[in-house]
């Protein structure tokens, strides 16, 4: 529920919208994978889906915080 939380404030501010979209997806499919097989336990295999997003949305992120830190010239 934090990358959502995260990922919801990102997309109202100048920081990258697709790790932004990226990071709504995991953040649903996080939720999903979680809470999903009380119900379908088939849904527990969205949890490997959800670590690959996650992978990718904390490189996007990382590489925008690191960008974001030069100073400009």
């Amino acid at each position: 529920m934090g990358i959502l939380a995260i990922d919801l404030v990102m997309l109202r501010v100048a920081f990258g919208r697709v790790a932004a979209y990226i990071g709504v997806v995991t953040g649903i499919l996080g939720i999903a994978s979680v809470v999903g097989p009380v119900f379908w336990s088939p849904l527990g295999a969205l949890a490997i889906l959800t670590s690959i997003l996650t992978t990718l949305w904390l490189l996007l992120v990382g590489y925008r915080l690191v960008t974001l830190s030069r100073p400009q010239t």
